[in-house]
């Protein structure tokens, strides 16, 4: 059973590709709108069946996670009071490296890059291209 249309469209969302169609104008033999995006859209239709499984429950976790952070972002504004300590910030942060994690699940199977323009993409993977100095 090949993904559907929704499956695909979550695949390129959590990978930072745009839901747009690709184009039919071709720069060198590559589409020119979508240079590296014709690279997921075909190994998306390649998966082996034995994979699909494996795909879809890595693509429930990267779902989850992302409702797990719009849930968080509530939490934010609350300062702490008394012996109550909410997480604020920090949770939002732990649920971006997790949602990083699993994206790179779904980079693994599908053996593409992450949309190297994708702001999402590039804020929340943003402390592993800084180079530390210490």
């Amino acid at each position: 059973m090949a993904f559907t249309d929704l499956e695909k469209a979550a695949i390129r969302h959590h990978l930072g590709f745009p839901q747009l169609a690709t184009s039919a104008t071709l720069a060198l033999g590559i589409p020119a709108a979508s240079q590296t995006q014709f690279l997921l859209e075909d190994a998306m239709t390649r998966v082996l069946p034995a994979g699909e499984p494996k795909t879809r429950q890595i693509l429930s976790e990267c779902e989850c996670i992302e409702r797990q952070m719009q849930e968080a972002r509530s939490r934010i504004k609350i300062a702490a009071t008394g012996d109550v300590v909410l997480r604020g910030r920090e949770e939002l942060e732990d649920l971006e490296d997790a949602y990083d994690l699993w994206t790179d699940k779904l980079v693994d199977i599908f053996g593409v890059n992450k949309n190297p323009f994708s702001k999402t993409h590039q804020r929340v993977s943003s402390e592993w291209m800084v180079i530390n100095p210490s």
